[in-house]
């Protein structure tokens, strides 16, 4: 009989329970962009180094952060037209990210909802600010309500003017950005990057990479343009598009892409299908050696009318060229982020801790000067397996 009534009062308690936090929608303001730009204040460290752990803090008004909450405007939104015609802004200035939350929700008259984020915009003036950066990550990294799945990018300029661009392809900067991190699987120029990506890599060493945007005066334009390398929680430089594809295909991530090479005046399109990547370690003369072999397959998509592929012959001396080709530029790659930044982001620290471990107990101390002196060699096999259809 008892065991009856507790399933009873279990049932009950079951279909009984309310939503405690229930917030109608219309007074929801979901969050689509969280920006966050470095504030007036953030070079002024003395400022708060004055100030003793049992002091008052509140009543200091310091703008160490400027950050931005953008969202749908669905006043005009309806069943006749399911249209989102424009972004609306919520700004504060804070000296922490909580204290942004803080005052942007006394400034705004609906409830700020981060759990659909879909971008966080971080500028690279706040990333030449690593205890900041650091602030910031252990904000995004402890409070449940973030989505984790949303992109972060870093834009070249305040994150304020990207938010006053107007784009002609969208209506909203969400709609634009997540539709070309999107497109990434046609485009191996963009290298998307979640916050759960970002968050982890950070963790581990301090470095990442993310994608950056940058807006184009001349031509008008917004694009992304390649990535930005972080060390230490500090951005120490950023790579091309072109190099961008390079380090994918390094990383063995690349899912796509086109490559060119010239051959008797004319260029050749290859656009990349499948590519698999196998690391070999050694060690040599003191100095680790990495040799990275990646076998690539794809097809030749543009050449010229006049000229016959339908030949083994010139299809073996243009996966030649190509092999060639990529084998250098993977290279070159290698040698300028080893050299410049000394920053692994090809994943080769991990590969030795799993697979290595003999070599990594005697490197593992000093892995950032190991790296930097490290011999990189790279071989690129690129097999041509379809040349399109001709009459």
């Amino acid at each position: 009989m008892k065991r009856k009534l507790a399933l009873t009062f279990a049932f009950i308690c079951v279909f009984l329970n309310g939503c405690w936090d229930k917030v109608e929608i219309d007074r929801n303001a979901l969050v689509s962009i969280i920006g966050v730009d470095a504030g007036k204040d953030i070079r002024n460290e003395e400022a708060l180094e004055t100030i003793e752990p049992g002091e008052p803090f509140g009543e200091r008004d310091l703008e160490r952060l400027n950050v931005t909450f953008a969202f749908p405007d669905i006043s005009k939104y309806s069943s006749q037209s399911p249209e989102i015609s424009s972004d609306k802004f919520v700004k504060a200035s804070a000296y922490s990210m909580e204290d942004a939350i803080s005052k942007a929700f006394s400034k705004s008259s609906r409830s700020l909802n981060s759990g659909h984020s879909k971008l966080l915009l971080l500028s690279d003036e706040l990333l030449q600010y690593p205890d900041n950066v650091k602030e910031v990550v252990d904000y995004l990294s402890r409070n449940p309500r973030i989505n984790r799945t949303m992109y972060v990018m870093m834009t070249q300029g305040n994150v304020e003017e990207f938010f006053n661009f107007k784009i002609e392809m969208e209506k909203t900067l969400e709609a634009y950005l997540t539709g070309l991190m999107e497109s990434s699987k046609r485009n191996a120029s963009i290298l998307p990057v979640t916050l759960n990506e970002f968050l982890i890599l950070l963790g581990d060493n301090g470095n990442a990479i993310i994608p950056t945007i940058k807006i184009d005066k001349e031509k008008k334009e917004m694009l992304i343009y390649g990535i930005a390398i972080i060390k230490d929680f500090k951005v120490v430089g950023t790579l091309s598009p072109q190099d961008t594809t390079v380090v994918e295909m390094l990383r063995g991530k690349l899912i796509s892409g086109k490559k060119v090479i010239y051959k008797d005046k004319v260029p050749i399109d290859f656009e990349i299908d499948d590519l698999k990547r196998r690391i070999k370690v050694r060690e040599d003369k003191g100095k680790v050696v990495f040799d990275i072999n990646i076998d690539i397959e794809g097809k030749i998509k543009e050449y010229k009318v006049d000229r016959e592929l339908f030949n083994d012959a010139t299809i073996d001396e243009i996966q030649k060229y190509f092999s060639k080709s990529l084998s250098e530029e993977g290279e070159k790659v290698a040698r300028r982020v080893q050299r410049e930044f000394a920053v692994d982001i090809f994943g080769l620290r991990e590969h030795v801790t799993k697979f290595k471990p003999g070599i990594w107990e005697r490197i593992g101390g000093n892995w950032e000067e190991a790296f930097k002196d490290a011999v990189i060699n790279v071989n690129v096999d690129a097999k041509v397996r379809r040349i399109g259809t001709r009459k």
